[in-house]
Order: C-alpha cells, then sequence, then structure tokens
C-alpha cells in the first residue's frame, strides 16, 4: 500500500495518497486491537499469531502479552494503598 501510495504521489494525486496512508494506518490500529482484545479474553496466543500472519506465538506474544503486562506495571503505580 505505501509503494502505491508513493505512486500515485509522484504522478500528482496528493490528496489521494494521503487518504490511502490514513486508511492504512487506521487498519493497522485495528488489527492491533482486534489481537489485543482476544488475548485479554483469553484467546489461543497460537491461534491468534497465526491469524495475524506471524512467523511464530513467541513473536506475536512478545509484541501483545508483553506490552499489556507493563502497561499493568504502570497502571498499578499510580494505586494508593
Amino acid at each position: 500500500m505505501i509503494a502505491t501510495a508513493d505512486r500515485i504521489e509522484r504522478e500528482g494525486f496528493t490528496d489521494e495518497a494521503k487518504q490511502m496512508l490514513a486508511i492504512r494506518s487506521e487498519t493497522h490500529y485495528l488489527r492491533h486491537t482486534g489481537a489485543s482484545q482476544a488475548i485479554e479474553a483469553g484467546g489461543d496466543i497460537r491461534h491468534i499469531s497465526e491469524e495475524l500472519g506471524h512467523a511464530n506465538a513467541t513473536f506475536t506474544e512478545s509484541i501483545y502479552v508483553n506490552s499489556e503486562q507493563a502497561r499493568r506495571r504502570t497502571e498499578g503505580r499510580r494505586r494508593l494503598i
């Protein structure tokens, strides 16, 4: 999609290229949101990894599970005891 946006921008369609890149950004965000929600709901990390097209579940786990654990640690620091 990036190569296509670059090509149409070179051809003078700047607004259309920007729109294409914006759509790409939004769909990528939705992809990550969906995967995060599936993991939080207890989905099998191997199946989620396969659906995302990752080479292995370890990679998926390093991106999604570790970031979720970091978020929880950060939120925990703000709690009053």
